[in-house]
């Protein structure tokens, strides 16, 4: 009875987004995006902390900031973007046109979203966005070859099949994993972040070191060096603070 009981809530909810799809599709793809991606996010950090060995700690800052972009950002970027393509190729061959739809939405639209992906994770992840040239530079190769190995086979289908108004429920669904795989792609980043504090943390001694004579406290010292007291290296690799007068 209890299974009957899910299989005809099931039945509801879905007549309910069909209808709601019709009447509001924008809003309807808006709320789907943000639903999806407060899944996906969630998922990717539990399974972030599980491969890294450490106790899960949801981060809400970081899922509400990729919410927003998924919501008023990717929502309405799909669906005008697949309002587009039918616009576009409407009676065209079938096949012709799917091929063709698949070619552009894995060249310009990918790259674009791919670009603007990585500057939203950027600022999810409260980094600085001066990182993203770099960020862009260093994953973008690799995320562009992994999302046409799945994306590509993915769009084949959801042209080919899938009703227009219901691609983004279908996208947002396979961008589950995909989501994980994309913040598994990152991890390295991470650590390198990781070694870039933990150098900071031996320059801020290193200004107390050769300070000494100054009496600075170490809030003092890291006042020097945020007004651009110069890192110097000797010959021998053995860092000193020249401090400006």
């Amino acid at each position: 009875m209890m299974l009957a009981d899910v299989h005809v809530w099931l039945d509801m909810l879905w007549i309910q987004y069909n209808a709601a799809l019709k009447s509001s599709p924008l809003i309807t793809k808006m709320l789907t995006a943000a639903v999806m991606t407060t899944i996906s996010d969630t998922v990717a950090q539990a399974f972030t902390a599980l491969m890294d060995g450490v106790a899960f700690s949801f981060d809400p800052v970081k899922t509400m900031r990729l919410v927003m972009f998924g919501a008023f950002y990717m929502g309405p970027a799909v669906h005008y973007w697949n309002r587009l393509m039918e616009l576009l190729f409407s009676g065209w061959n079938p096949a012709a046109a799917v091929a063709i739809k698949v070619a552009l939405d894995q060249t310009a639209f990918t790259l674009l979203c791919s670009v603007l992906t990585i500057a939203a994770l950027t600022w999810a992840e409260r980094r600085p966005m001066a990182q993203v040239p770099g960020r862009v530079r260093s994953s973008l190769w690799v995320l562009l070859k992994a999302n046409w190995k799945v994306w590509g086979p993915t769009m084949v289908v959801v042209y080919a099949m899938v009703e227009e108004d219901l691609r983004p429920l279908v996208l947002n669904i396979v961008s589950i994993g995909w989501q994980v795989f994309y913040l598994m792609l990152l991890r390295p980043e991470a650590k390198e972040k990781d070694i870039e504090q933990g150098e900071q943390a031996v320059l801020l001694k290193e200004v107390q070191v050769h300070a000494g004579e100054r009496q600075l406290s170490g809030k003092q010292a890291a006042e020097f060096v945020d007004r651009g007291d110069k890192l110097a290296m000797t010959a021998d690799g053995e860092r000193r603070i020249s401090l400006d007068s």
